[in-house]
């Protein structure tokens, strides 16, 4: 055995011991519970936070340690989602932090769709009534032009829907609401005039005060423009197509492209660019994090999908920015937590997936150093083994115990476990408009 592979034998069983030792721990619902309680007493379900996040988590070890039991453990944090949905009323659609958020979760312990068939088409029926009403709202606002840009974001909006959905999209009545988003984001992406200007549809605005001061673009996947643009790109992909869907991926993409401002850091896309630059057609130059929810890896991840389906400039651009990420250290890439949404595990999932396009040695050897990086921030003693560490300003770096996906332990495993097995078997990426 050559020294590299004993290197590398030696990381993936560290991985397991992590993933187990932590994994294990949520064999006992009540302690998960306990972990994903609200203030107000309200259990977190949802993806980003609660028992969501932990069906995925289930779902992956179930294939990876199929004699293990995951399964089972599984089918009881459905039923207490059963029983969440039978008891309230839950209003938010989204798939991360709402309703959605459940129906990945049945399907992530389907053993793609031969379990739980009869409660995913239930839900699906139950979700689909729901987010028919929504539309419809969202078509009135549309023409009477009183649309606020977060309804179409990736984390609350109509993107992450329609990213639910298009897992469903042999189902006629899933593929027509579909459509419906896609058509509504088109329709986004035109211009408007604003205080006497044409302006790209996707600002941004606080309506307290309606001036030009209150008016940016946000760029970014999690709450940005980038997140409707993944799905119009995903979407191309598989061959669903709505007027105007081609011209609006070509029209956001350029103007990303655009935004790219360089320091002596090197190229980077910013978070904001405000109503002034826009008109001017000028940039934002201020520092950015390089993670999934905002700055350059998540923008880059989403220009590879747009430039597979049209332009290969929007691929060699993010090629060209990816390669100026690595190049900065974790200190100057504001990367200081191991969490998925603003941290390492972000970071690294991004790598794993825009490496299957670029096939890059230099990105494959940066694979592994973020996983090293990652494993030290585990400590056993820790209630979770990972912690989430925020920056806050006049407290400095604060670390705390977060159980989650978005922010928390269970997305530092699930990005540790698809380095270890090069894939993921829920395709959990695709909650966060990756894939």
């Amino acid at each position: 055995m050559n020294p590299s592979s004993t290197n590398k034998n030696e990381i993936y069983q560290k991985i397991e011991k992590v993933v187990t030792d932590v994994s294990l721990k949520f064999t006992n619902l009540n302690f998960f519970l306990k972990q994903c309680n609200k203030r107000n007493n309200d259990i977190d379900f949802s993806l980003a936070g609660g028992l969501s996040g932990a069906c995925v988590l289930f779902g992956e070890l179930d294939f990876f340690y199929p004699n293990d039991n995951w399964d089972m453990v599984g089918h009881q944090y459905l039923m207490k989602l059963k029983e969440i949905i039978e008891k309230k009323d839950i209003t938010s659609l989204s798939t991360l932090c709402g309703l959605g958020s459940i129906g990945f979760a049945i399907l992530s312990l389907s053993k793609n769709g031969e379990r739980y068939i009869k409660f995913q088409e239930s839900f699906n029926n139950y979700y689909l009534s729901k987010l028919k009403k929504y539309l419809q709202k969202i078509k009135i606002q549309c023409k009477n032009e009183d649309i606020d840009f977060g309804v179409f974001e990736t984390i609350y909006g109509l993107s992450g829907i329609g990213r639910y959905i298009l897992c469903f999209s042999d189902n006629e009545q899933m593929l027509y609401a579909l459509k419906d988003i896609l058509k509504l984001i088109v329709n986004m992406a035109r211009n408007i005039l604003k205080h006497g200007y044409s302006i790209p549809g996707w600002f941004v605005i606080d309506k307290e005060e309606n001036t030009p001061t209150n008016i940016k673009f946000d760029c970014g996947l999690s709450h940005g423009i980038s997140g409707p643009l993944s799905l119009l790109s995903i979407c191309l992909v598989k061959g669903i197509v709505v007027k105007g869907q081609y011209e609006a991926v070509l029209k956001i993409s350029e103007w990303l492209t655009n935004k790219i401002t360089k320091d002596h850091n090197g190229l980077y896309f910013p978070n904001y660019i405000t109503f002034e630059q826009e008109l001017k057609n000028e940039t934002d130059n201020s520092p950015t994090r390089d993670a999934w929810c905002y700055g350059s890896p998540g923008i880059c991840n989403t220009l590879v999908l747009a430039g597979n389906q049209t332009h290969l400039k929007f691929v060699n651009t993010s090629e060209s920015v990816f390669k100026d990420i690595i190049k900065r250290s974790f200190i100057i890439q504001k990367n200081f937590s191991p969490t998925l949404c603003h941290g390492l595990s972000g970071l690294l999932t991004i790598t794993m997936l825009i490496n299957k396009c670029f096939e890059n040695d230099q990105l494959a050897s940066y694979e592994k150093l973020l996983v090293n990086e990652i494993l030290n921030y585990y400590n056993k003693e820790n209630l979770l083994g990972f912690q989430n560490i925020e920056f806050i300003p006049g407290k400095g770096f604060v670390s705390y115990d977060n159980i989650g996906m978005l922010n928390g332990a269970i997305g530092v495993l699930l990005a540790l476990l698809a380095f270890m097995n090069k894939k993921t078997y829920t395709d959990w990426e695709c909650l966060l408009l990756l894939k």
